[in-house]
């Protein structure tokens, strides 16, 4: 039998794709093709979410960022794209992370400065802009903002979403940081909060009403929330609303929403693309119908400056953080410092953060001094103490790993606070961050014992129990604080972790 004849791949435009790629994806002369110039931005799609690791590596090359966390994630992210290997298929030489790290590096600095080269190279692509090779140099054009020519094969696809990679064990933080950077680029986006309320069915027909009604699905997961954190996240999603109330009566008008939208189960997040603001109401509707608890059952953002904030609370570990270990129910003076952050530096919010001072004053852990300054780029690489935290201006501003967000407002993460107190300050000026800890122990038993308790309450007793929860929370915090001042919390915590044992 003769051989076959393969030198069509040495003509154009095959002699400019991978010889594994031809045969992996059975392409032949026969194969319809289209060759296309296009923004390199165009190809970042949900189904390619593995082009925001390598966003955030480059960026973290160009402005001088802290590596050690982005070669985590990239390393992470290609040990689950190779199954732990680190061997790039059809190159067998391209065999261990550090090959990795170098070719990235030179694909990044000949992206910056020639642009990308269609004389060398093109980005097959499959339907839907799915890219099917190229990623590192595709992620690279897109960084830089370049063009990018591509061969379109409208019968080849492929899913590298997020569900690809929970399906190959890399970690939800991994998953958090890329989309929170997808959501940073993309627009026509939508985050769905499915309220504790609805049983796993009930969520599951909801997912299946977005996907259906609306568009992509780009990621869903669940978290799951003590009372006193679902509350301190209505604060600030809902606490522009005048029902909510106001920090002089404790937010009094949340309570009641909270109550309806608690439940045993987690909280499921989903976030998708849709062309259309009315198909969403829809959608939120249908969801209603479903649920049939009036509106307790879901909330979705009505645009991308709503997606954002929401992304910022839910998928930044900092502020998170804040969420379920804060106090929201803050002082006039936080308050008045965040109106004044927003109002002084409108467009430009997130260009600026306030000094680590404000991270104790939301923490409720100091007052709110009149002299917190609110720090620019070029700020925060002047002042000395700042520089003692050992990071990059560039990092602590926009590396989401250094930084919480609170109302739409960057503040030190509570990690770099305690470090910026612990190198500026002896140890006679510094505060006590234990508390948060405590707080949150005592969050989580009260939690526990809640859950036993439901079990054998009814739908009326349930709610008589959650409405005393807010003074339940409210007097274990006054009992930590005097516990503290007469140095007895620890031995209490000892005692309440020996009764809960046995």
């Amino acid at each position: 039998m003769d051989k076959q004849d393969v030198s069509w791949q040495d003509k154009f435009p095959y002699c400019l794709l991978t010889k594994y790629f031809i045969q992996e994806n059975g392409i032949t002369e026969d194969t319809p093709y289209e060759v296309k110039e296009m923004s390199a931005r165009e190809l970042l799609v949900p189904e390619r979410i593995d082009l925001m690791a390598k966003w955030l590596y480059i960026a973290a090359v160009e402005n001088n960022m802290d590596m050690q966390g982005l070669k985590q994630l990239y390393k992470r992210h290609i040990e689950a794209f190779s199954m732990g290997t680190f061997t790039e298929p059809g190159t067998d030489t391209k065999n261990t992370i550090e090959k990795y790290f170098e070719e990235f590096e030179e694909i990044i600095s000949g992206i910056k400065t020639e642009g990308f080269n269609a004389d060398v190279s093109m980005v097959p692509m499959g339907r839907d802009n799915v890219i099917l090779d190229g990623a590192h140099r595709c992620a690279s054009a897109a960084y830089f903002d370049k063009k990018v020519t591509v061969i379109y094969f409208k019968d080849l696809y492929r899913d590298y979403g997020t569900d690809f990679f929970r399906k190959r064990l890399l970690d939800e933080e991994y998953l958090d940081q890329m989309v929170l950077q997808y959501c940073g680029l993309k627009e026509n986006l939508f985050f769905a909060c499915l309220w504790p309320a609805g049983n796993r069915e009930l969520k599951e027909r909801a997912i299946d009403v977005i996907s259906d009604k609306c568009g992509k699905i780009v990621y869903q997961r669940e978290i799951r929330l003590t009372y006193p954190a679902m509350r301190n996240f209505m604060i600030q999603i809902y606490g522009h609303q005048a029902w909510v109330g106001t920090v002089e009566n404790r937010h009094a008008g949340v309570d009641e929403k909270v109550r309806n939208c608690y439940g045993d189960n987690p909280m499921t997040i989903v976030l998708f693309h849709c062309d259309s603001l009315d198909k969403v109401l829809e959608t939120k509707q249908k969801i209603r119908d479903i649920y049939r608890i009036e509106n307790h059952s879901v909330h979705i953002t009505d645009n991308d400056e709503e997606t954002r904030m929401l992304a910022n609370i839910l998928l930044n570990k900092n502020s998170l953080h804040l969420i379920k270990s804060g106090d929201l129910d803050y002082s006039g003076e936080v308050n008045a410092l965040v109106k004044r952050v927003n109002a002084e530096n409108a467009g430009i919010v997130d260009d600026v953060i306030v000094e680590p001072e404000g991270t104790k004053a939301i923490y409720g852990l100091a007052p709110v001094g009149g002299d917190i300054k609110v720090l620019t780029l070029a700020e925060l690489a002047e002042r000395a103490d700042i520089q003692k935290l050992g990071k990059s201006a560039y990092d602590l501003l926009y590396n989401p790993q250094n930084y919480l967000v609170f109302n739409g407002v960057k503040f030190f993460s509570l990690e770099n606070a305690k470090k910026w107190e612990k190198v500026t300050k002896s140890w006679n000026e510094r505060i006590s961050f234990q508390r948060i800890g405590y707080r949150i122990k005592f969050s989580l038993l009260n939690i526990n014992v809640v859950q036993k308790i439901k079990g054998s309450l009814g739908r009326r007793r349930k709610r008589r129990y959650t409405e005393k929860k807010k003074f339940t929370v409210w007097a274990k915090e006054k009992i930590i604080r005097i516990l503290e001042k007469l140095h007895l919390l620890n031995p209490a915590l000892k005692v309440l972790h020996f009764i809960k044992r046995q």
